[in-house]
């Protein structure tokens, strides 16, 4: 099975968090029960999704902290993980996978 985490970069999985549609439909029935004006509907919904998407960005960004801790504890097992540094790509369009690979093999070009 592939590991989706290497799929791409982080900002890609990010940007590519799906709508959970049951959630959607639930925040929408809530709001038009709780709120009287459709503003204050709209807004309650879009409270409720921004909520949601930014709970399922920090599950990625601790899926991706877990990655580098393993990577950290494969690169050297006799000194502190958090001693080691892990460099930033700074160049677009780079994979998850890709930095992993250039990370592991020295190649930081």
């Amino acid at each position: 099975m592939k590991d989706e985490f290497l799929d791409m970069n982080l900002h890609g999985q990010i940007m590519n968090i799906q709508v959970n549609k049951k959630a959607q439909n639930r925040s929408i029935d809530e709001a038009m029960k709780t709120h009287r004006t459709y503003h204050d509907i709209l807004v309650a919904v879009y409270q409720r999704g921004h909520r949601d998407a930014r709970h399922a960005a920090a599950e990625l960004a601790t899926a991706a902290d877990q990655k580098i801790e393993e990577l950290q504890e494969k690169q050297c097992g006799c000194c502190d993980p958090s001693d080691i540094v892990i460099p930033i790509f700074t160049e677009t369009g780079i994979t998850t996978s890709e930095q992993i690979q250039r990370v592991t093999t020295g190649t930081m070009s």
